[in-house]
């Protein structure tokens, strides 16, 4: 029970952290990776206590987690390139095949990086039972939801509690 209430209280700093990191996270900027930093510590938190997990299990997936961030970084950054490579032949104006081939390797990184995701999920089978890794799928997409609702909220002008 102390460890709920240790993890509440984290809940807790980090939402009260997150909030004030919104603006920053709103922002292009160089305080951008703060905010974006803050956010990611407060979901680590969040999922680490709807997964109830122990210590062992919590280092272990924050760990292999690392390993898969860095992974997806860099598929992001293949794709970014593949993207501007794209919008240069566009400029170029380049033959149909020339970008029909460009548009392929596009959609084939969107799939690597899917295929990522994937690999990086069934990976934890060692550290979760596929409940837990259900459960984990469903929070992504609710916590995710959630950042966007308050950073929406916050452009329009509305405070992050509302």
């Amino acid at each position: 029970m102390s460890r709920r209430i240790t993890l509440s209280g984290l809940i807790i700093f980090y939402a009260a952290l997150t909030l004030t990191a919104l603006p920053l996270a709103a922002q292009d900027g160089p305080d951008d990776e703060e905010g974006r930093r803050r956010v990611e510590d407060l979901r680590r938190v969040k999922l680490i206590e709807a997964l109830d997990l122990n210590e062992e299990q919590s280092v272990r997936l924050l760990t292999r987690e690392k390993d898969f961030r860095e992974k997806e970084r860099q598929a992001q950054e293949r794709r970014k390139t593949l993207f501007k490579t794209l919008e240069s032949k566009i400029e170029e104006k380049a033959s149909d095949e020339v970008l029909r081939e460009h548009i392929l390797k596009l959609h084939e990184s969107g799939l690597e990086m899917q295929n990522l995701r994937r690999d990086y999920l069934f990976s934890l089978g060692d550290i979760l039972s596929m409940q837990q890794i259900a459960r984990m799928v469903v929070f992504e997409q609710r916590f995710m939801q959630e950042v966007r609702t308050l950073i929406q909220r916050y452009r329009k002008g509305g405070r992050p509690g509302r």
